[in-house]
């Protein structure tokens, strides 16, 4: 997990070293459900490990993985994404274009030459949550003529009609805050969504366009990890709320939900990929029991006599060897029955 900003570093992957004879393991299936977050420095996690009504902007404090971001992506078990930059905007930025219209489809914020766009091919998120326009109040903070009001909201909606024809199915929820930007005594910027959305849902007919903003805090400074806890919940009970059929989605029509599928290790789009015990082996006094497992499940086995009363033959079984996992036992009684169970963290 990348827990700076591109402003601080760039990170390169250049692969694993293992010891002799030694390999890696298949990675867990991908999530079900995946969220793309576009936002500014409240969303890539600026001042968040430092004490609250300050900040400080060195990569020390930076801590994207505690912002209401990420937390909400771990919070639904989703696919997390994010393309976020300090200082960044819709319209009004700090100088040289810095508006999110010219970096959403950027490989590496700072390569802008053609070889450098993103590929969008195949890369359609189910959630988009956007969360900008704080620097666009600091710089223009307002209020603004006509005039302007339209300039501000054909510039938001602008930014929609692209984040659409690239992310074609998804829900876009357009959010903003927790700093002043949502401040009611001077909040014409939840105005202007408000009026992009309406834009978006009558002008353009997309009904998938919403929403969603975070209560104001007064205190000085970017949220810090208390205040993305708060954040996260807001937006954690808005999706379970509006899009609770992303949790039910059943894909591949085995019974089982898609979410489910990915949490315990079976293939979401394969009807043949099922949780259950795969074979049985056998020997003069034990059983050996294989399962389709993920790292980060804990599996509990059960054992019974009569399919009525089940007692717990081994707990908090860590997976050591995803996407199988393997364990040999011995029943104690001449006839026994055994359930398997995952547990979710």
């Amino acid at each position: 997990f990348k827990r700076t900003s591109y402003q601080q570093d760039n990170t390169a992957f250049e692969g694993f070293v293992t010891d002799s004879g030694k390999g890696l393991i298949a990675p867990p299936p991908a999530k079900a459900i995946r969220i793309q977050f576009y936002g500014d420095s409240i969303t890539d996690g600026h001042s968040v490990d430092f004490p609250p009504g300050a900040d400080d902007a060195s990569a020390t404090y930076w801590n994207n993985y505690l912002t209401y971001a990420a937390r909400t992506a771990r919070t639904l078990d989703m696919e997390y994404w994010c393309v976020a930059a300090s200082g960044i905007a819709v319209i009004h930025d700090w100088g040289g274009d810095f508006n999110m219209s010219n970096y959403y489809d950027r490989v590496n914020p700072g390569d802008m030459t053609p070889s450098g766009e993103w590929d969008f091919t195949g890369d359609d998120p189910d959630i988009v949550v956007i969360n900008l326009f704080q620097n666009d109040k600091w710089v223009n903070w307002g209020p603004h003529g006509a005039s302007a009001q339209n300039d501000i909201i054909s510039a938001y909606e602008s930014l929609l009609l692209r984040i659409r024809a690239v992310h074609t199915n998804a829900e876009i929820i357009c959010t903003a805050g927790d700093m002043d930007v949502t401040d009611t005594s001077s909040g014409w910027y939840t105005q202007y969504i408000n009026s992009a959305v309406s834009r978006m849902n009558g002008t353009h007919g997309d009904s998938k366009v919403y929403s969603h903003f975070f209560t104001y805090r007064p205190q000085p400074g970017h949220p810090k990890a208390v205040d993305q806890a708060v954040m996260a919940t807001s937006l954690t009970s808005y999706i379970e709320s509006n899009f609770s059929y992303l949790f039910t989605r059943d894909t591949d029509g085995d019974g089982m939900s898609d979410s489910d599928e990915a949490r315990f290790g079976t293939d979401w789009s394969d009807s043949n990929s099922i949780f259950e015990v795969q074979s049985i082996g056998t020997t003069n006094s034990s059983i050996e029991l294989t399962w389709p497992s993920r790292t980060g499940i804990q599996y509990e086995l059960l054992e019974s006599t009569n399919l009525s009363t089940w007692t717990t033959n081994a707990g908090s079984i860590n997976p050591l060897t995803p996407p199988v996992e393997r364990m040999e036992l011995t029943p104690t009684a001449q006839r026994a029955y055994f359930r398997l169970k995952a547990v979710a963290p």
